[in-house]
């Protein structure tokens, strides 16, 4: 079995042990628990960035001058800064520079435009503590990704200065399930099952 073919065996063990009556809490942490291990050397710590819990991430030889701002993703309902630390520290050390992991509210406790208010806040802060948006990128996956373009049109709306660059990794922008490889790939995808995916977009 491969490595890809592993990791796809462990998604499909965690889902198959939820039902429709498994508490959001007890998602959110069998969710931390499959991707919470890091397998890179680095070093964290927690910070409130605009009164938002957030994850500072940085490896060896990091510029602390430039930061990349990061939204996880979970479908606005489950992932947080623990569950993506491994990939931020990756991120960290390709980029050389320090992250910024945002642990914005989740859904159903907290709907739209929580999320946004969250990521503007935290940016905000960046630039409060003297991070030029020139040397800030955001960067986010899935529901992250979708955050970081909304946060940057929200940002286009306000006229306030917009970072320098934005990394969108297959970012959830259509909340209507509406493409057609959610038929044509549904067996080979563990996670990305239209009925899910409405569900998720109704909270």
């Amino acid at each position: 079995m491969t490595g890809v073919e592993q990791a796809v065996e462990r998604l499909r063990g965690v889902y198959r042990g939820w039902r429709r009556e498994t508490p959001v809490a007890q998602m959110r942490a069998d969710w931390d628990r499959l991707f919470g291990a890091s397998e890179f050397e680095s070093e964290a710590a927690t910070v409130s960035a605009g009164g938002v819990e957030s994850l500072w991430v940085s490896t060896a030889a990091t510029d602390p001058g430039y930061v990349i701002m990061y939204l996880h993703g979970g479908g606005y309902k489950l992932g947080s800064v623990r569950s993506h630390r491994d990939l931020m520290a990756r991120v960290s050390r390709a980029a050389r520079c320090r992250v910024l992991g945002v642990g914005y509210r989740l859904a159903p406790e907290h709907q739209f435009p929580a999320p946004v208010i969250d990521t503007l806040a935290a940016y905000e802060w960046l630039l409060t503590e003297g991070v030029p948006p020139e040397r800030i990128a955001f960067a986010g996956d899935s529901a992250g990704g979708g955050l970081a373009a909304a946060a940057l049109l929200a940002l286009r709306e306000r006229a306030r200065p917009q970072p320098a660059a934005a990394v969108l990794l297959s970012a959830w922008t259509d909340l209507t399930a509406g493409g057609a490889s959610y038929t044509t790939r549904a067996a080979a995808d563990p996670i990305h099952q239209r009925p899910m995916i409405l569900a998720t977009a109704r909270q």
